[in-house]
């Protein structure tokens, strides 16, 4: 099981920046793209939120992975995103100060949960926000929550390979059983 969260700032060139947004409450190896930097989380009155800091453009990625042997009828029940620190209703709470805050600075979160197995995938929409950040406080709109989405997907190699060895060792077995059979005499 996986589970993503995922962090554009869109801002012009130079423009150096500092952003408390919502935080995963899952621990994640972390992914970047551009100038960003992860800081210390941020005791606020909106809850602990992220330090991140960058200059102009850049994504950041939080994903944390479960390996999980279970033996259930419904194994994408246990699928779940990342929930999201900040939340205050419809909306949730992020900071913003930047060296130009006449610029306009947007930025876009969300979070996914994808489980798979032999055969099967399940990807489950999870919560995200979407805007522009004035300088200080501003409060974006919740943008989406889902049940997720069951997929088939076609046969793994590891599928392909097991009905290989079973449908080997069934024309094996009846080669052997015709060769063991002697005719009899009438």
């Amino acid at each position: 099981m996986e589970g993503r969260y995922s962090l554009s700032v869109i801002a012009p060139d130079g423009v150096r920046w500092a952003i408390w947004a919502p935080q995963p409450d899952k621990s994640s190896v972390i992914e970047t793209s551009g100038d960003v930097s992860l800081g210390t989380p941020v005791d606020t009155l909106h809850g602990t939120l992220d330090n991140i800091t960058g200059v102009g453009t850049a994504t950041m990625s939080r994903t944390y992975r479960v390996s999980v042997f279970m033996m259930n009828a419904d194994p994408w029940s246990l699928v779940r995103p990342p929930e999201l620190t900040g939340r205050d209703g419809d909306g949730y709470w992020l900071s913003r100060s930047s060296t130009d805050p006449n610029v306009v600075i947007s930025i876009y979160g969300y979070t996914v949960g994808r489980a798979s197995r032999h055969g099967d995938a399940f990807e489950g929409a999870g919560n995200g926000f979407w805007g522009d950040l004035a300088e200080g406080w501003t409060i974006l709109t919740h943008l989406c929550c889902g049940d997720g989405v069951g997929m088939f997907s076609s046969p793994s190699a590891a599928d392909l390979s097991l009905a290989t060895f079973v449908a080997g060792g069934i024309f094996l077995a009846i080669g052997v059983r015709s060769k063991v059979r002697k005719p009899t005499a009438a």
